[in-house]
């Protein structure tokens, strides 16, 4: 068989046939913090769920502006755990058709997650002497072509003590990106 008969579509998706490791999945989660003691800090403000009222209050706003309803009920780690394995199953079983058809097709998770001792913390409704802040900042994107896609961003703040008491938890709500 000489090459130049095969069909177009065929050469041009060769590299894809070889399997799906490559940075069309991607996943980057970082943590920044200095001590054991402020890791132990994220870790409780990323099992934080909202409170009733806070979900009742966001889907007011924004009309269900929301992924499946996962973003807003759900804690930083379940959204991470959920989106992650997402990825890591389309990595490993993204059919081949798929990849001939679709061959611009990707997903990304981003999260970051920071720690900050404030002798005094003060916003529009509250004020909290020497307490660690916990901001947080994920995002999902998925697309199937050049002009498919879709995904959101989502924060949270946390507001806790030393002891690991939560004393506030602010949702900057979820937006869609499309």
């Amino acid at each position: 068989m000489k090459l130049r008969n095969l069909p177009f579509i065929v050469l041009a998706t060769l590299p894809l046939l070889a399997g799906c490791s490559d940075s069309r999945y991607k996943i980057d989660i970082q943590r920044e913090y200095s001590t054991p003691e402020e890791a132990a800090l994220i870790d409780v403000a990323e099992h934080v769920c909202p409170t009733s009222e806070d979900v009742l209050h966001l889907y007011s706003v924004e009309k269900g502006a929301d992924l499946e309803g996962k973003s807003t009920y759900s804690s930083m780690s379940d959204l991470l755990d959920s989106w992650s394995q997402q990825i890591n199953e389309a990595r490993r079983t993204y059919p081949l058709l798929t990849r001939i058809l679709f061959p611009l097709a990707s997903a990304s998770l981003y999260y970051r997650a920071d720690i900050e001792f404030q002798e005094q913390f003060i916003n529009e409704t509250d004020q909290f002497d020497n307490v660690y802040v916990v901001h947080m900042i994920i995002s999902y994107g998925q697309t199937i072509g050049p002009l498919t896609g879709s995904g959101f961003r989502k924060e949270r703040t946390v507001i806790l003590t030393a002891d690991s008491e939560v004393r506030a938890v602010y949702n900057a709500g979820c937006r869609w990106i499309s």
